[in-house]
């Protein structure tokens, strides 16, 4: 079963995500894809590990290549949370090592290594926590659109994998497409290819909910059908 959890900045998501886990039972694992760059993310680390002490969760790191990742057998009836979508995507996206970098520590004390739960990803962040230096083609529009297409392909044969390692997948995405705000190219290419994905998951997926001021509100039902309140 795969439920795709979304909502802006600071809505709920994260703690109606980590509930819904604990309703699923079995064990659980939690999926951390964002990269501490700076104290402003440290803290959100911090937050969110305090909001998941006592629940149960085996915390791993993952930043990149969910494809790769080796979910233990004890998962099978059990549930995993990937927290979240768009630190995944900013990984991937601007990634400059070669596919098969090392995934799934489990060394859940190791603050100074690349570990966290997923904050709320603001579009203005996007470009502070780019890397310098693109691949070869880069700034080629041809050579750019099949990386993107390339980039988005890898994350959701991830998707598909997780959800074949387990019972419960519960994934947590952020809705930063309405402020209206006009952005750079290549912040309004990261939003194109978020926006790409959510639409994929949500195809996928045999629930959606949309957290709006800590209100859980269901999009797309168990039977599949959109269910608007």
């Amino acid at each position: 079963m795969l439920h795709l959890v979304t909502g802006g900045s600071g809505s709920g998501k994260s703690a109606y995500a980590e509930n819904r886990c604990l309703e699923y039972g079995g064990p659980r694992l939690y999926l951390a894809t964002m990269k501490i760059w700076d104290e402003e993310d440290r803290k959100r680390v911090e937050k969110h590990r305090a909001m998941r002490a006592g629940k149960g969760f085996e915390t791993w790191e993952c930043p990149v290549d969910l494809e790769m990742l080796d979910v233990p057998e004890r998962f099978r009836n059990g549930t995993v949370l990937l927290e979240c979508m768009s630190n995944l995507l900013v990984n991937e996206l601007w990634r400059e090592d070669i596919p098969g970098a090392s995934v799934g520590s489990t060394d859940v004390n190791a603050e100074e290594k690349r570990f966290a739960s997923c904050p709320e990803t603001e579009p203005q962040a996007v470009e502070e926590k780019k890397k310098d230096g693109q691949a070869d083609g880069e700034n080629d529009i041809a050579g750019r659109a099949a990386r993107d297409q390339d980039t988005e392909k890898r994350i959701l044969r991830g998707i598909r994998h997780l959800a074949d390692c387990c019972g419960h997948l519960v994934i947590v995405t952020d809705e930063i497409f309405s402020d209206g705000i006009r952005y750079d190219e290549e912040t309004v290419r990261y939003l194109r290819i978020l926006a790409a994905l959510n639409r994929d998951i949500a195809e996928q997926a045999d629930t959606v909910t949309e957290v709006v001021f800590g209100i859980p509100v269901p999009v797309k039902g168990m039977n599949g059908r959109k269910e608007y309140v």
